[in-house]
């Protein structure tokens, strides 16, 4: 009895196992059957969103209503599947591109689309189902369903194609000399940025500047980064003038330059994602008094850079005297009432920046400024990086490693000892600078 007990606790361990990897619940199917639609209380009849749960099962997509209005099931068999089509559309694009979008939806204009549509053969007669998938849902999703369906899934991003490995980036900015009543005019333009498999591909998203255009890895001679404070070489840049507040610069340079602004919380991901696609190690700017006014980006002063040997990588590290943490991505845990509550998709406030300042090795000590506050921290070098750690009211780690790529990165865990035990931890992308 006792073997019989275990053997099917085991089986239900592995079904719910099943069902939680292959069942997505953060998802609502469009309706528009008119009968339907008036059942739920809605005497109206327009199309709805409805919430279903969607399981992803060995032979077929089964959709079940998940909402007591609501209650019908669909079952769609791979092999009656004839298209899948996923299209992520941002609700910050203007009125023509929304419109050019494929899987476009007026009634939602203005709102993050991620529309996914499944055309299928039922008693001789094609049938379509649309999805809205959540965003946290969407990718794992999409990745799931590959894996089960024999179809090939059309992806696309703000109407942008999206093919294998591509990553996407929009929150971007890219300056770019435009025709104004005849006149030319240097401005920045929202833009996405793909990175392929060969290429950057930038895509206008303004309303007055939708331009497309590519620039293949193969032709890139260098790719800089500068974050800068009210004012920069980049900000002296001609026709663009300087800025008031901090930037994120990010610089291509190929048969031509490409001049980028990035928002702050892309800048790990982008950072990182660029380096892999394009093979190239990423300069480092950050000693704004040692950068020199020209008249193109393309003279970003070489000596401050991250050289490509991981010997002298090092070195740069070992001799610097200020280090800027630029922190992305992590994880936040919290035991509150004894139960463990885990963030797996956490970001670092951009807002504060972790800086590292009065590096002296031979002492082993140095400053942690954030957010106003300094902070005395111990610093102990070893053979692939330096490690800081601070103990007050909470224990900092922060540890910069030298890559064998050249890159310079950053892990830094906190943690909090308050009436409930707290930790986190983030990683991210380092600038140095050799001046106090």
């Amino acid at each position: 009895m006792r073997c019989l007990c275990f053997g099917f606790l085991l089986v239900l361990m592995v079904c719910v196992s099943v069902w939680a990897n292959d069942t997505f619940d953060d998802v609502q199917i469009l309706e528009r059957d008119v009968a339907r639609i008036k059942a739920t209380g809605d005497l109206r009849g327009g199309e709805k969103l409805m919430k279903v749960v969607v399981r992803l099962r060995d032979a077929d997509v089964m959709i079940m209503g998940n909402d007591y209005r609501y209650g019908y099931l669909t079952l769609i068999p791979y092999a009656t599947i004839q298209t899948m089509t996923y299209s992520d559309i941002g609700g910050h694009l203007p009125d023509q591109l929304h419109r050019t979008s494929p899987l476009y939806e007026a009634n939602f204009d203005g709102q993050d689309q991620r529309w996914f549509a499944i055309t299928y053969e039922q008693d001789e007669k094609m049938v379509d189902v649309r999805l809205m998938l959540g965003k946290e849902t969407a990718d794992n999703f999409i990745k799931t369903l590959a894996g089960h369906a024999p179809k090939t899934i059309g992806q696309y991003v703000d109407g942008v194609p999206r093919f294998g490995d591509d990553v996407a980036f929009r929150d971007c900015r890219v300056f770019r000399t435009i025709s104004d009543d005849g006149k030319p005019k240097t401005d920045d333009f929202a833009c996405l940025v793909m990175m392929r498999t060969d290429a950057f591909e930038v895509v206008g998203q303004d309303k007055n500047y939708q331009e497309r255009f590519l620039v293949p890895y193969a032709v890139v001679r260098r790719l800089s980064y500068e974050h800068s404070n009210e004012t920069s070489y980049m900000g002296r840049m001609p026709g663009i003038g300087a800025f008031r507040k901090a930037k994120h610069w990010f610089v291509i340079e190929g048969d031509e330059t490409v001049a980028l602004m990035l928002a702050p919380e892309i800048v790990a991901d982008f950072r990182e994602m660029a380096q892999g696609k394009s093979g190239m190690t990423i300069n480092a700017y950050a000693d704004e008094h040692k950068l020199q006014a020209s008249a193109q980006a393309a003279s970003l002063p070489q000596e401050l850079g991250i050289p490509h040997s991981d010997e002298e990588t090092l070195q740069v590290l070992m001799s610097a005297k200020t280090i800027r943490c630029l922190l992305g991505p992590g994880t936040r845990a919290l035991w509150a009432d004894g139960q463990l509550t885990r963030d797996g998709d956490a970001r670092y406030d951009v807002s504060q920046v972790l800086v590292l300042d009065a590096i002296d090795l031979a002492k082993q000590t140095a400053r942690l400024r954030s957010d106003e506050k300094v902070t005395p921290v111990r610093v102990v070098a070893s053979r692939k990086g330096l490690t800081f750690l601070a103990v007050d009211d909470a224990t900092l780690v922060i540890t910069v490693f030298a890559r064998n790529d050249g890159q310079l990165v950053c892990v830094y865990s906190q943690h909090v000892t308050d009436d409930s035990p707290q930790a986190s931890q983030f990683y991210g992308v380092v600038e140095v600078g050799t001046e106090p």
